[in-house]
């Protein structure tokens, strides 16, 4: 009997219960209801045949299967990992429906590519004996595969990612047409418009909601399990003045129906760089545009968390190495980004919300994921300190009097390197203890605060551009 491989054993509970016999018969006669064949008869119907490819697509949370018709169009089939008995609820099945219906209302009321949704049933009580979505599928590249094509010339290389830009900045803009004022998963009305919000977010959310962004974000950072060390609890506590800290205008109310994982693994694009899938639009929510639709894509910011940014990592392999932009040339693609949003909505205060969003993103992360707090808020921590334009803290004192633990002369420090260096002032444990504990130097919070200030300032003022046609 042939091993499974690790995907499949971790959907098998699902996949188990797939009624696959009944699926091609099932997607027939859907397609024969909703009448979407553009080139057969009525009466050639019959003549279509379906059949479900063997090798399924896994995400994380999801396994798709394909269906191809004998005439040429080719579905998706999508059920979710939970798509069984004793893990299927009513938070599941709400966020389904929630995608579904987004994606229509993204389709019929806006140019935004999504794939056209067929059918869904959010119970584990239809005919294929669990839930799903059954849609269009989406041919082209995935994005990642097209950004770091290096078969183009730069030229073109560098036309496509602006085409991918210039699209992704149009998508996001349109969705300011649905803005509420809570945040939460939409709830749709019969007539597929959205009738109000579910103030509890999605089924991958835990957080209470606020009407109130500053609010839900501090909500975030508190929801962490609190950490038994000094130094981690003083990470949490500048993460928390960082937030404090954001000027007020920041957290404009208001929110705004957002995809909610806009990576590269869910953007699709054509050979020219143009967007012709935006997918998984699982955990659907509305959010603040900061940290929504006016924010950077997640790629364009990897920079900012130095715990996923592997840029010049030399224990990478050659092709691994070159899936990742430099720092330069993400700030230009920022600014691009921000041209090309400057183009769709012209409007400054918005623009502010996306520039701003470069710092706002990684907070977020580093509020909802521990394992990635420590590396960006020490990396902000930096950014402070650049912008500040002086080494906040010095080398401890202690260092240069304190006798060896052999017995020998204190050391005048002029042997530590750059990291040490950066070690006992940047990144000074005793810093972030003292900070805990209420004893810290009011001075150079006050300095640090400053560079916070100046470093906010710079991201307000990123000059948009746009590529030279």
């Amino acid at each position: 009997m042939e091993e499974l491989d690790e995907d499949t054993k971790q959907f098998q509970a699902v996949i188990s219960r797939i009624q696959f016999d009944r699926l091609p018969r099932f997607a027939l006669a859907i397609r024969e209801r909703r009448q979407v064949q553009a080139t057969l008869a009525q009466d050639q119907t019959s003549e279509v045949t379906c059949r479900v490819l063997s090798r399924p697509h896994f995400g994380t949370y999801h396994v798709v299967y394909m269906l191809q018709f004998s005439d040429g169009p080719q579905w998706a089939f999508r059920v979710p990992i939970t798509g069984f008995p004793g893990e299927h609820n009513e938070s599941a099945a709400r966020s389904l429906h929630s995608e579904a219906l987004t994606m229509r209302l993204a389709a019929r009321e806006t140019t935004i590519p999504v794939p056209l949704v067929h059918d869904f049933d959010t119970s584990l009580e239809n005919e294929l004996r669990v839930p799903f979505i059954l849609m269009d599928f989406v041919g082209g590249k995935p994005c990642a595969k097209a950004w770091f094509d290096t078969s183009l010339e730069a030229s073109d290389q560098e036309q496509l990612r602006a085409r991918t830009l210039s699209d992704l900045a149009n998508s996001m803009v349109q969705l300011n047409r649905f803005g509420f004022d809570t945040c939460g998963s939409p709830i749709y009305g019969e007539d597929g418009s959205i009738v109000d919000i579910d103030e509890g977010l999605p089924v991958y959310h835990d957080v209470d909601p606020s009407t109130d962004p500053k609010q839900s974000f501090l909500n975030t950072i508190d929801h962490q399990q609190p950490p038994s060390d000094s130094f981690s609890q003083g990470i949490r506590k500048l993460l928390r003045l960082f937030t404090e800290w954001l000027p007020q205008d920041t957290w404009e109310p208001g929110y705004v129906l957002t995809h909610p994982d806009l990576q590269f693994q869910n953007v699709v694009v054509a050979e020219d760089g143009a967007i012709v899938g935006l997918i998984n639009w699982d955990g659907v929510a509305t959010l603040p545009r900061h940290s929504g639709n006016e924010r950077y894509p997640s790629w364009l910011t990897r920079d900012r968390d130095p715990t996923m940014y592997a840029y010049g990592d030399t224990l990478l392999d050659a092709s691994e190495a070159c899936k990742e932009n430099s720092p330069e040339e993400l700030s230009r693609y920022r600014a691009m980004y921000l041209g090309f949003l400057a183009k769709y909505l012209p409007e400054e205060a918005k623009r502010r919300a996306t520039g701003r969003s470069l710092l706002l993103d990684n907070l977020s992360i580093a509020a909802g994921e521990a394992i990635f707090t420590d590396g960006i808020v020490l990396k902000i921590f930096e950014e402070c300190v650049r912008a500040r334009g002086e080494k906040l803290f010095g080398p401890r004192n202690k260092a240069t009097v304190e006798p060896q633990s052999d017995g020998s002369a204190p050391s005048d420090g002029k042997e530590e390197d750059e990291e040490s260096r950066r070690s006992d002032g940047l990144h000074d444990y005793e810093f972030l203890t003292e900070l805990v504990d209420g004893e810290f130097d009011q001075v150079q919070l006050q300095k640090l605060k400053e560079g916070f200030d100046l470093l906010c300032h710079e991201l307000d003022n990123i000059v948009p551009t746009l590529p030279i046609a």
